[in-house]
């Protein structure tokens, strides 16, 4: 057991440090208290370029970087043998409590907006009409903000959902259309993996 380093990696790490470590990537157990903080600080990788990207590493690298270090240990992996090393220096926890908010806001206006076309036999220019009518006090001639903003919506939300317009894409992921809706996260991992396999780009042992 004194002999045995267990390591396990989930199949998409986020990060934001450009100096990256294995402590940071995931979990590494050993009964030497010795020796598991000294594997935990081995860099793996330095990001250079101030900008989002996404490496995917095979297990074998982090494997070839300990037994360089700890020969006389043998290494157990238990978690995947491949994984993404997704780096946005960018990325903050405003930033995550302003899209929880956004979010929050329109799934609430959906979902009311959802009871509302119910309730009335998806009547939307009655609905409209209603509206316009309880907060303006006129009558609506059937061409108002309402009409012009859920028009505005719809291509707002369908060119977000789509992950892109015309030709260009607003990140780098595959798009709903290209992995299956069930399992979008994970397919995306395995789509980005399987590309980096084939270009020969994961970092593998030397």
């Amino acid at each position: 057991m004194n002999n045995i380093i267990y390591i396990k990696f989930d199949q998409e790490i986020k990060v934001s440090e450009s100096k990256i470590n294995i402590g940071m990537l995931g979990t590494v157990i050993c009964s030497d208290s010795n020796v598991e903080p000294k594997i935990k600080v081995l860099r793996v990788i330095t990001f250079k370029d101030k900008k989002p990207q996404k490496i995917v590493f095979s297990v074998m690298k982090i494997i070839e970087m300990i037994n360089e270090s700890f020969p006389e240990y043998q290494i157990s992996n238990i978690g995947e043998n491949e994984f993404i090393v997704d780096y946005n220096p960018n990325e903050s926890t405003k930033g995550d409590i302003i899209k929880v908010i956004l979010t929050g806001f329109f799934v609430f206006m959906g979902a009311s907006y959802s009871i509302i076309a119910y309730n009335n036999d998806v009547g939307v220019n009655e609905i409209f009409a209603t509206l316009y009518e309880l907060f303006t006090g006129r009558k609506s001639d059937g061409t108002t903000t309402l009409e012009l903003g859920y028009c505005i919506g719809l291509f707002v939300g369908i060119m977000g959902f789509y992950n892109h317009i015309f030709k260009h894409r607003f990140s780098s992921d595959p798009t709903p259309l290209e992995v299956e809706l069930k399992n979008y996260k994970e397919d995306i991992n395995k789509a980005v993996i399987n590309d980096a396999d084939a270009k020969g780009e994961i970092k593998d042992a030397n």
